[in-house]
């Protein structure tokens, strides 16, 4: 094995700006949690891609979501709640499409293997290469100081 089974890392940016991140890669099911704590409050996101995985399935072992195939019973839920300081916290309704991933899967593939630019993107959200490098590289300085035990400067690493 050349993963770590359970990981947390935590992340200072030049900001001021600090993130914790925690990493369960044995568990049967999928998902992530994420909060921002502002001046105004606390907005939090769960995305259950997958609830719990039949011990028969067997997968390539890379996802136990079949990605751009339909969802099962397994499936799980998108919450996003708004707590805003001195008031009740509220859900925020999350649009979803069908298939895998709320209906990313079915939007990915068609941007990776269909026409070029084939869903117009006015808000400039498609990933290009430097992106790709940007998403890869608070992992790489997390192995990096998983093997030396010393702080990691992502800068030290890309240079972007």
């Amino acid at each position: 094995m050349t993963i770590e089974d359970d990981m947390a890392v935590l992340v200072r940016y030049a900001s001021g700006a600090s993130l914790t991140y925690h990493l369960t890669a044995y568990a049967p099911w999928e998902g992530y949690r994420v909060a921002f704590n502002g001046s105004e409050g606390r907005l939090e996101l769960l995305v259950e891609e997958s609830t719990w995985l039949r011990p028969e399935v067997r997968t390539d072992g890379a996802s136990p979501v079949m990605h751009g195939a339909d969802v099962g019973d397994e499936a799980g839920r998108t919450e996003v709640l708004l707590r805003r300081h001195w008031e009740r916290p509220r859900e925020v309704q999350v649009p979803t499409g069908e298939g895998g991933h709320g209906g990313g899967d079915v939007r990915m593939l068609q941007d990776l293997f269909g026409p070029h630019r084939s869903t117009p993107d006015p808000l400039g959200r498609a990933a290009n290469a430097t992106d790709g490098a940007r998403s890869l590289v608070t992992g790489l300085a997390a192995n990096e100081s998983f093997a030396t035990g010393r702080v990691v400067r992502v800068r030290d690493l890309l240079d972007v």
